[in-house]
């Protein structure tokens, strides 16, 4: 009875501690969309074009990598998302759409 016990009590411990853990990363990969998000309608309102059209994925990863404005009143100005490493845009690229040529960051 008592392996039974310690047995029950470590399932219970370790669905506690794995939930918290997937609500973590799934919020984590939201704010990094959002973030994405932003500095891509920012770069495209600079002039930078980082749309791979119908492939989420790989725009959002140009917009992590980033660009240079060439023009305008921000020519010079690098536009990227720092602080997200490029393995985390996967995660991210579940909140992204590609919707009439524009990246677009959903719930």
């Amino acid at each position: 009875t008592v392996i039974a016990i310690l047995g029950l009590l470590a399932s219970i411990a370790t669905a506690a501690f794995s939930t918290p853990k997937a609500s973590y990363e799934k919020a984590r990969a939201r704010r990094n969309a959002q973030q994405i998000a932003t500095e891509y309608n920012c770069a495209r309102a600079a002039g930078l074009n980082f749309t791979v059209e119908s492939d989420v994925l790989a725009t959002a990863r140009n917009v992590v990598r980033g660009g240079i404005a060439t023009s305008g009143a921000f020519r010079g100005r690098e536009f990227k998302v720092a602080g997200i490493e490029i393995e985390d845009v996967e995660e991210a690229a579940n909140f992204l759409v590609i919707h009439d040529g524009e990246l677009i960051f959903q719930h």
